[in-house]
């Protein structure tokens, strides 16, 4: 492993580090766990229990790295945002906005940097952008929010669905011949729902689901229902030219009783690091990372901060989950995917 491992601390780790993936080969793993000690009951009747691994880079941290430290979050939040950056001029910028505003947007644009991090709940929407110029940069767009969910009477028996739907497009020069292979890109999105009872919170939402599947915080998961994609870019061997990505995120509960609550989370973080490559980087997920709720026929359901996907605090009509536009082309070449795709590999 050659360079600097770069790790993020902020109430969840992240490590930046090469591990000498397959030059050019895009990695991705995807993970969905289902807590089923903690349903109380509840029936998950459309759950993707499943975890997907392929190409060769794993998500660790050694003890004495070098480490960025990110934003933490407050305890006893009914709702927040936090859009955050971060870069290695010694730039921090955390917004988090505990029970106050709901939507919020922090940057900073002076060549060759350019990060933005936008959070809307009424939208339901977190938008980044990565933009690193020359060797020795690096920079992180992280966006999350939370908010607590009610289902007014009448949804008894059903279920309802969560989508976390991530698009964007990296655009980045190649690894040059004889720059070492530390150049890292990547992308990773998860999202979280909780019993109220739990008590997650801004502060320990990740340490109860997410840390504790990677290891990083004791215990068992606590959540009802995590979903979470990393994909890594690392050392591309072409440039990657409107390299586009769409996952999308979510899984499904029951609704066993009037007036049943649910704490959401979600989070989208990109990050880079040029290290001695020479290279240009420009991450622009902007318009995406839109997260949806789906219920049956005449359930309806109202928020903590009255404005979470276009809610006023009264009864609404059934919410559709904002896909991106593109979601209908991307099916459409669905079957294309082995040909014209990812060139994914496949790791047992």
């Amino acid at each position: 492993m050659s360079g600097t491992p770069l790790c993020g601390v902020s109430g969840f780790l992240i490590c930046v580090t090469s591990f000498e993936p397959e030059q050019g080969t895009p990695n991705l793993s995807r993970e969905t766990n289902v807590n089923w000690l903690n349903l109380l009951g509840m029936r998950l009747p459309r759950p993707r229990a499943m975890t997907r691994v392929f190409g060769a880079a794993s998500l660790q941290c050694a003890a004495g790295t070098a480490c960025i430290a990110l934003a933490g979050g407050t305890a006893g939040a009914a709702y927040f945002i936090q859009p955050t950056i971060t870069f290695n001029t010694g730039g921090f910028i955390n917004g988090l906005d505990v029970d106050g505003a709901t939507q919020g947007t922090q940057s900073f644009n002076n060549a060759p940097f350019a990060l933005q991090s936008d959070v809307d709940l009424a939208t339901g929407k977190i938008g980044g952008k990565v933009q690193l110029g020359g060797a020795d940069q690096f920079g992180i767009s992280q966006g999350r929010f939370g908010e607590r969910v009610t289902f007014n009477a009448g949804g008894i028996g059903t279920d309802f669905d969560v989508n976390f739907a991530v698009e964007g497009t990296v655009n980045a020069d190649q690894l040059p011949a004889n720059a070492p292979s530390n150049y890292l890109i990547g992308i990773e999105a998860y999202i979280a729902v909780f019993d109220t009872l739990v008590g997650a919170n801004s502060s320990n939402w990740w340490d109860l689901s997410v840390g504790r599947d990677l290891g990083f915080v004791a215990g068992d998961n606590l959540s009802l229902l995590t979903d979470r994609v990393r994909i890594d870019l690392d050392n591309p061997a072409a440039d990657l030219v409107d390299f586009d990505i769409l996952e999308i995120l979510g899984g499904s509960l029951a609704i066993t009783e009037d007036m049943l609550a649910f704490d959401v989370f979600a989070n989208l973080t990109l990050f880079s690091a040029t290290n001695a490559a020479p290279v240009d980087v420009d991450m622009d997920f902007l318009n995406t990372a839109s997260f949806g709720i789906n219920t049956a026929p005449g359930v309806t359901y109202t928020s903590d901060s009255g404005v979470f996907l276009n809610s006023t605090g009264v009864t609404q009509p059934t919410t559709v989950v904002p896909l991106p536009a593109a979601l209908p082309l991307f099916i459409a070449g669905f079957g294309l995917l082995g040909l014209v795709g990812w060139r994914r590999r496949r790791e047992a």
